[in-house]
């Protein structure tokens, strides 16, 4: 675990959403039925299977969006960036990378353990 100015953070790597490009990512099916009271949900996704950096879409949506979209919008499938926003926590996947932080230890702990099964 890192502290930074109060910032407690864990990381970990995945490995199985990279290449995938015609299902549903199994971290993102994780974070869609996750009980947290998640605030908003920043994503970023490839308009398209190639990664273009002219080719994409930045929003911010609501979890409720989040959950839906996953499982209704193809574009969806191409998701790079994932930030979950709760009251005092972050989820936040950049491709590979995910990283939890709060400014409770305990919350940044039991969120990292519930996603890093």
């Amino acid at each position: 675990m890192k502290e930074k100015e109060g910032i407690y953070s864990k990381y970990f790597e995945l490995d199985c959403c990279e290449e995938l490009s015609n299902e549903i990512c199994p971290f993102h099916k994780i974070l869609a039925e996750t009980d947290l009271n998640i605030k908003k949900v920043h994503v970023s996704y490839n308009l398209s299977n190639k990664v273009d950096k002219h080719n994409y879409i930045d929003e911010v949506i609501s979890f409720d969006e989040f959950k839906d979209r996953l499982i209704n919008d193809k574009a969806f499938l191409n998701l790079f960036i994932v930030i979950l926003e709760g009251e005092d926590y972050e989820i936040r996947q950049i491709v590979s990378e995910v990283w939890v932080n709060s400014f409770d230890k305990k919350k940044t702990d039991l969120i990292f353990t519930s996603l890093h099964a």
